[in-house]
């Protein structure tokens, strides 16, 4: 018996008015993708790239991801106009410098929106109004302290600094929570205003409200600061309930 075939069956093509988010995300990241699939709201499209990255977390092996970021960003669906795009790597940025990793996307993409999370901490210190900040970090020290340079070249005085002293990057992502928020409370004990808990290898998502309920003090980290930034500059409209589901103050109305 013979097939019966319809060939050239009609169809329409809907518009997609939803606003669009590109995310960079680190080839040995196991974190940033489950926490901010928790957060961005329903009417939002996320794309994913991915970047080679190497499995230790060194200068060097930072400074190779300059090369690679142009290919990545290729790999983008050519179609799609982008409203903001993410580079998912705090040290990276730094590393790098968020200024060349702003011009490498937007050599490709001229009109789009860029972030990445060390210059969207910076971002939401600055909203938070506070300058003296404890640094929860995993890196080993070249990388952290890097990174406190960084921040204090904007103003910022990191008046503590933790650090798991780690440069696996499975390692990071299998760090428990529970000892973060050790971290964070070690952080708290000394003169800051807030503390930033950098990585976005590193989960964090669970802890942050109660990581400020136990300190009394804005706790910032990066996939949170990532999302937030990013968030902001596609203009994304965000409800009462949306905002309920993003973990730490800064989500609070008066600073979306």
């Amino acid at each position: 018996m013979g097939i019966s075939k319809l060939t050239g069956f009609p169809f329409e093509v809907e518009k997609n008015i939803s606003k669009k988010l590109g995310l960079v995300v680190l080839q040995a990241d196991e974190t940033i993708e489950n926490e901010l699939r928790r957060i961005i709201p329903h009417h939002c499209d996320v794309y994913h790239s991915r970047i080679p990255s190497a499995p230790e977390v060194t200068p060097k092996t930072l400074r190779k991801m300059m090369e690679d970021l142009p290919n990545s960003i290729e790999l983008f669906p050519s179609e799609v106009i982008l409203d903001v795009i993410g580079y998912a790597c705090t040290s990276g940025a730094t590393i790098i410098g968020p200024d060349k990793v702003k011009d490498i996307i937007n050599n490709q993409y001229k009109d789009v929106e860029v972030t990445d999370p060390i210059s969207s901490v910076c971002e939401a210190l600055k909203v938070l109004e506070v300058k003296k900040i404890g640094f929860v970090s995993p890196y080993v020290e070249s990388v952290s302290t890097e990174m406190r340079r960084f921040l204090l070249g904007k103003g910022f005085d990191v008046n503590s600094l933790i650090s798991f002293e780690q440069c696996s990057e499975s390692v990071v992502a299998s760090i428990r929570e529970s000892d973060t928020l050790k971290a964070v409370a070690e952080a708290a004990t000394h003169d800051v205003e807030a503390i930033f808990v950098s990585c976005t290898n590193l989960k964090t998502f669970s802890i942050l409200d109660h990581a400020e309920a136990l300190t009394g003090k804005p706790v910032l980290s990066s996939n949170q600061v990532l999302a937030w930034s990013m968030l902001r500059k596609a203009q994304v409209c965000m409800s009462k309930a949306d905002l309920s589901k993003c973990p730490g103050r800064i989500f609070e109305r008066k600073y979306f």
